[in-house]
């Protein structure tokens, strides 16, 4: 093995490694610097290394995990949504709801009541602009001219 993939074998094991972290600390507040510290970089060149290895950034790859958890607890338990909130390592039951809404499709009740399944999502209108108005879209193509080759 030479240098270059020794170094990435270490980098994907330190990500590897916050991953770990991030599930096993799941309930707790878990900063950038604490991702920086487990995978011992700086916070910039963690940020960076996590990017290019998961393809997200630290806090997106965090809040899915998140809602994972909190999804399959949900299905899984009879914990209230308020305990799922808390072990799932939000703060507030209002921002869960409406994150897990905005991300799932269906509020955390009603992803239960279903057992996890979600026959249609409706299109929040408010959300993206769908359907809030017709556009119309136009424009002009034009195609490069054939210039006879050799000449300019």
């Amino acid at each position: 093995m030479n240098e270059l993939q020794a170094s990435d074998v270490a980098q994907t094991a330190a990500v590897e490694r916050v991953i770990k972290y991030m599930y096993a600390n799941l309930a707790d507040e878990i900063t950038i610097d604490d991702m920086a510290r487990t995978a011992m970089f700086s916070k910039f060149h963690f940020s960076r290394l996590f990017r290019a290895v998961t393809g997200l950034s630290p806090g997106r790859f965090l809040s899915a995990v998140r809602l994972q958890a909190a999804k399959r607890m949900l299905i899984s338990s009879t914990m209230s949504v308020t305990e799922i909130c808390f072990r799932a390592g939000y703060n507030s039951v209002g921002t869960f709801s409406s994150r897990f809404a905005a991300v799932v499709g269906v509020p955390p009740t009603i992803y239960r009541y279903n057992g996890g399944y979600i026959s249609q999502l409706s299109i929040n209108s408010r959300r993206n602009d769908w359907g809030s108005s017709p556009s119309t879209l136009s424009g002009k193509i034009i195609t490069p001219s054939r210039e006879p080759a050799g000449e300019l």
